[in-house]
């Protein structure tokens, strides 16, 4: 004979369940000051970096920095030590050919004509030409004129023409003048070693005494 007997579970699944969760607070404050000196550490390394402090080195990096720096500077001074008569030759050349050059520039520069003047000025206050032409003698540039005294005084010297032509000096035409007395004038011309060049030119003229 079998009889209906019911077993029920001592616990439903809801009863297991303790009513509250355990915490644990030590466990947490401990992290967060963790998390908070990682974070501290970090910014204080970025700060570091970007403020220029850069990486320290160590002791043993700083020592080979300067064993490095030490051979470099060695290697430098053999390279200058190992410099053959030849090279201190040609770098002596190398100065004496710059200094010649720019003795020479400026030599050029001082004897160079003055800047061209608006209109021609042949009048000085020792010399004065008038009645002059600029002719073309076999293709080379030459002054023809009447020299005149305005000094006061006898004059032997040079005068130099430099002529123009759209405002560049295209030749210089010089002629001397000896014991040409007060007042007196003289016809003269002024021979130059450029090629005669046709078109509106400009005269300068300029005089210089005999020493």
């Amino acid at each position: 004979m079998v009889s209906d007997v019911k077993f029920e579970p001592r616990h439903t699944p809801a009863e297991r369940v303790p009513p509250e969760v355990p915490h644990h607070p030590k466990i947490l404050t401990v992290g967060a000051v963790v998390a908070l000196a990682s974070l501290g550490l970090m910014v204080l390394w970025f700060w570091s970096v970007n403020t220029g402090q850069g990486v320290i080195l160590t002791a043993e990096q700083q020592r080979a920095a300067e064993i490095q720096a030490n051979r470099d500077a060695e290697a430098d001074a053999a390279a200058a030590a190992d410099k053959t008569e030849a090279d201190l030759d040609r770098e002596a050349e190398t100065k004496a050919d710059s200094k010649d050059k720019k003795k020479n520039k400026n030599k050029n520069k001082k004897g160079a004509p003055p800047p061209a003047p608006a209109a021609s000025d042949t009048a000085t206050d020792d010399v004065v030409l008038s009645n002059y032409a600029l002719l073309s003698q076999q293709g080379v540039l030459a002054i023809s004129g009447d020299l005149q005294n305005v000094s006061g005084e006898e004059l032997s010297g040079t005068v130099k023409a430099y002529v123009y032509l759209d405002g560049e000096a295209i030749a210089t035409a010089t002629a001397d003048v000896n014991a040409l007395a007060p007042g007196a004038s003289e016809t003269l011309t002024l021979q130059s070693g450029a090629d005669y060049v046709p078109g509106e030119k400009v005269v300068l003229l300029k005089y210089k005494p005999s020493k």
